[in-house]
């Protein structure tokens, strides 16, 4: 189960098998990154691509203007282009970020 985050009013929690997969058909640029944060606390900003992310250690907390959701070791979570979002961790995060840019 992927958590779709609650930015363009869509359902909390739903499977993202079920909706806004799309863009994976679709030519574009794809990656893979693996991102470790010691200690981070970022402004909300504007996302610039469709973002697949797996948290390996640690937890982070994404905010929006719709509120907030903290994601921990194991959880996986889905970030929209053009989403506005802020994210703050407190202790040694890692994550494999999954992202998709469309041309």
């Amino acid at each position: 189960r992927i958590t779709v985050l609650n930015f363009d009013k869509q359902n909390i929690n739903s499977d993202i098998s079920n909706k806004d997969i799309q863009f994976l058909n679709a030519a574009g640029k794809m990656w893979v990154e693996v991102e470790q944060l010691c200690s981070l606390i970022q402004p909300s900003i504007k996302t610039t691509e469709n973002k697949l992310v797996t948290i390996l250690e640690g937890a982070i907390e994404i905010g929006s203007s719709d509120g907030t959701a903290t994601f921990e070791t194991g959880d996986t979570f889905y970030i929209k282009k053009d989403s506005e979002i802020s994210m703050k961790a407190d202790v040694k995060t890692k994550m494999i970020n999954v992202c998709y840019q469309a041309p």
